[in-house]
């Protein structure tokens, strides 16, 4: 049984054929509850995951209201294919999403993208590495469950940032190797307004403008980064930005344009 969960963009489950979307799922309760389980893959108890459906304030006996929620969801499981007991089991007073083997949640798979690029990256395996921060950083740029707010859907969609500004990162480092400086300048653009407190990526951006010769774009986006870290943060650039800095600012002027053959 081939089992897809997707938590990027919009709440869907894929189970064979059949596609569960997220509006089949018992009101936002369950909804949050599903995705909490798919997001996290371990048992969590009735009180957490209590928190997690009803944030402002627990309903009176949310005990009740907690497994009438639950075993609507074991219902939603049952119609798609899987066996609701035992998909989403109940143990001890904790709750556990046991999807079968093989399954995916999207979430998950840009983690292990990430991971994957970073081990072909160390390996010397550039092709690899590059397709594989790809495929993380079109992952990560979905939205994590939109529409819905609350603090451990915060902290995802902070974890998925710092996945896709790392991948963004490796994807520039090897595509400024095979100058593929175009793609390489709008990823490293993306990166800092991501993140722009993240001096790893500007100091990818000048390195890119440093492959194109554009040493005046490279001083410029140094400056950009010096001043908000200054105005923001109160601090002096690092050593690597620094370094970069002096490699930009004497780096050879790029050979002149040829001009055009006369006529």
């Amino acid at each position: 049984m081939n089992v897809r969960v997707h938590l990027l963009g919009q709440l869907c489950v894929e189970i064979d054929a059949v596609v569960v979307p997220g509006s089949a799922f018992p009101g936002r309760q369950g909804r949050l509850a599903f995705a909490f389980l798919a997001a996290n893959r371990y048992p969590v108890g009735r009180d957490a995951l209590a928190e997690v459906m009803w944030a402002d304030e627990l309903p009176a006996a949310w005990e009740r209201h907690l497994a009438a929620v639950l075993s609507k969801v074991r219902a939603v499981l049952d119609r798609a294919g899987l066996d609701g007991e035992r998909t989403l089991s109940n143990a001890f007073g904790s709750y556990e999403l046991r999807l079968p083997p093989g399954s995916e949640v999207d979430f998950d798979a840009a983690l292990v993208y990430l991971e994957d690029a970073e081990a072909a990256l160390r390996a010397g395996r550039p092709g690899q590495a590059l397709a594989a921060a790809d495929v993380a950083a079109n992952l990560a740029r979905r939205p994590f469950l939109p529409g819905d707010d609350g603090r451990w859907i915060d902290h995802k969609r902070s974890e998925l940032r710092a996945v896709l500004v790392r991948a963004l990162e490796i994807e520039v480092e090897l595509l400024r190797h095979r100058q593929d400086h175009r793609y390489a300048l709008r990823l490293a653009e993306e990166a800092v307004g991501l993140e722009p407190f993240r001096e790893s990526c500007w100091v990818e951006l000048m390195r890119v403008h440093l492959a194109t010769g554009n040493r005046a774009e490279g001083l410029r986006a140094y400056q950009r980064c010096r001043a908000l870290l200054a105005e923001e943060l109160g601090v002096p650039p690092s050593a690597q930005l620094e370094a970069s800095y002096l490699q930009l600012l004497h780096a050879d002027p790029p050979p002149p344009t040829p001009a055009p053959p006369a006529r």
